[in-house]
């Protein structure tokens, strides 16, 4: 049985093999582990990978919604407030229900920005907070919201995006970044 740790990693190799094939457009090229005994072997494996599939699909298909634009803002200030306290990893896991990505790609992204962490630290200093900066909406169904999460010596520019579908609003992804030149109007 493997550990915590493995277990991830083995489900993110997964998560690849299943979901590559996919997107690539091209269902046939699926890896297939052959078994000499049966002659259906590969059928019946086929079948496996693509149930195992669905359920990563419907998965993170069904992301918890926001009721309204006021949610979402309430939810990226608690996010902010995390993270400017110096704890990034508990203010994004509180994005996890509302993203509509899989649950191995959120680890993934999650893993790199705890292993940004030290280098964002020595080179801008420490934490010293968060600043809301500005929301803008296109139309009546994409929303963003800027944050700067903000250092002794530099700022991090905190953007997310959230969509309105049929059910309410989900975030559909936030990125960060130091281009402190975005921040101000083109």
């Amino acid at each position: 049985m493997p550990v915590n740790g493995q277990f991830k990693t083995f489900e993110r190799l997964i998560y690849s093999m299943l979901l590559w094939p996919l997107i690539r457009g091209n269902i046939r090229f699926l890896p297939i582990v052959r078994v000499p005994s049966q002659e259906n072997c590969m059928f019946f494996i086929s079948r496996i990978q693509i149930l195992v599939l669905l359920f990563f699909v419907c998965s993170f298909a069904n992301a918890a919604t926001l009721k309204d634009v006021d949610d979402a803002r309430s939810l990226t200030d608690r996010v902010m407030a995390k993270v400017g306290e110096g704890d990034i990893e508990s203010g994004i896991r509180m994005t996890k229900q509302f993203l509509i990505i899989p649950a191995a790609e959120f680890d993934v992204m999650l893993d790199q920005l705890k292993m940004q962490q030290p280098a964002m630290a020595q080179r801008f200093g420490k934490s010293i907070g968060y600043e809301f900066i500005r929301e803008d909406k296109v139309g009546a169904n994409l929303l963003r919201i800027i944050y700067v999460h903000r250092f002794e010596k530099h700022l991090m520019r905190w953007s997310f995006y959230f969509y309105r579908g049929k059910d309410g609003w989900v975030l559909n992804t936030f990125k960060t970044d130091d281009d402190i030149r975005q921040l101000f109007p083109q």
